[in-house]
């Protein structure tokens, strides 16, 4: 047993040493500064197939997404990051940069992009390992990028890298570019799993369009769960009209289905209302974790008694995390009491809500 003990240390220490003394993988850079997304692109893949003799490259760049939120892995393993990596500073407050890593394998250096695997990241991702050569493009604005994503979103076939790339457009902030995109990929790609995709991300756009689509799919003949793939959608998106069509299925609609996904996201509104409202520090109170595991508990018990208790405390409790793990709990036992209690949170100039 020492043995074994001794012999994983060992191991451990030889991967730790050997990755500090690995050399950087080399950056390149374009010769001329000014030049736009398509054209660094160009001559990034002219570079790829002359210098890498066949082996692995990536192709990078960078795009400054402002104050939106990261969809994007974001890690913090120790390690060189990717910012520090490609030679740039460290974030400003209020920035939001994402990369786009396009990684060419052996197999795909010079071929087209159906065998790119495209990855994102942000500053502070892990660098990548290994000794590839990485052509860092430099940072472009949203609108170059999209431009630059729906030139290879309209040549690959395959589902994988498509459903990447649909990604990769969805996170952009530029609405206008964006939502005729995805609406039109899913009214019109031949594929049912990309169609679903571009539904659902649509849910990042808080824009009248963009829900007025899905509110579309709600009432269309059609498949069968393309109802539930909007309400879905409309749990993710902030606009205020997406909350007020959520509040109507779950009143009225005849689809049981439907309605109860329309509680389950209009719970998640009001936990992520309730959590936003609340301070870093109150996250760590222990006595807190308790009392959520008590709710919990108290939840799974069936009758009147319990949903008695829980809608109290739905209404009027003072701590803005157990009223938040209330209401969801609540709606997950369908009780009647819940849903003017949760228009009463999401929706205060009609319904104000109570405090206690």
């Amino acid at each position: 047993m020492q043995n074994n003990r001794m012999t994983k240390t060992l191991l451990g220490l030889i991967l730790i040493l050997a990755a500090a003394i690995m050399p950087a993988a080399r950056v390149i850079r374009p010769p001329a500064k000014g030049e736009g997304l398509a054209a660094r692109w160009q001559w990034a893949r002219e570079q790829l197939r002359k210098d890498s003799g066949g082996g692995p490259a990536l192709i990078v760049y960078a795009v400054d997404m402002g104050d939106l939120e990261h969809h994007c892995n974001r890690t913090k393993k120790s390690g060189q990051t990717l910012g520090s990596c490609l030679g740039l500073m460290p974030e400003k407050k209020g920035e939001n940069r994402t990369f786009f890593l396009f990684r060419f394998s052996e197999k795909t250096n010079g071929k087209n992009m159906e065998g790119v695997r495209l990855e994102l990241a942000d500053n502070d991702s892990e660098a990548p390992a290994g000794k590839a050569p990485i052509y860092f493009l430099g940072t472009f604005s949203t609108a170059e990028s999209t431009t630059l994503l729906k030139g290879f979103f309209a040549r690959v076939k395959a589902l994988k890298p498509a459903q990447k790339l649909l990604l990769a457009m969805a996170i952009h902030p530029n609405h206008d570019a964006v939502v005729p995109f995805l609406i039109r990929v899913a009214q019109r790609d031949d594929r049912p799993k990309i169609r679903r995709k571009a539904v659902f991300w649509l849910g990042l756009h808080p824009t009248d369009r963009a829900v007025q689509f899905l509110e579309t799919i709600l009432t269309s003949k059609g498949r069968d769960d393309a109802p539930r793939q909007a309400v879905e959608s409309l749990g993710l998106n902030r606009h205020a009209r997406a909350t007020a069509v959520l509040l109507n299925l779950a009143a009225g609609d005849r689809r049981q289905a439907v309605r109860h996904d329309a509680l389950f996201w209009l719970s998640n509104k009001v936990r992520q209302k309730m959590r936003a409202g609340m301070r870093n520090t109150e996250s760590k109170d222990s006595s807190r974790s308790m009392r959520v595991c008590a709710l919990t508990a108290l939840a799974q018990i069936p009758g009147d008694s319990a949903g008695d208790k829980l809608a109290a405390l739905a209404r009027s409790s003072a701590d803005p995390h157990l009223r938040g793990e209330a209401v969801f709990w609540l709606a997950q036992r369908e009780d009647p009491r819940v849903l003017p209690i949760m228009k009463g949170i999401l929706d205060p100039e009609k319904s104000p809500s109570p405090t206690g």
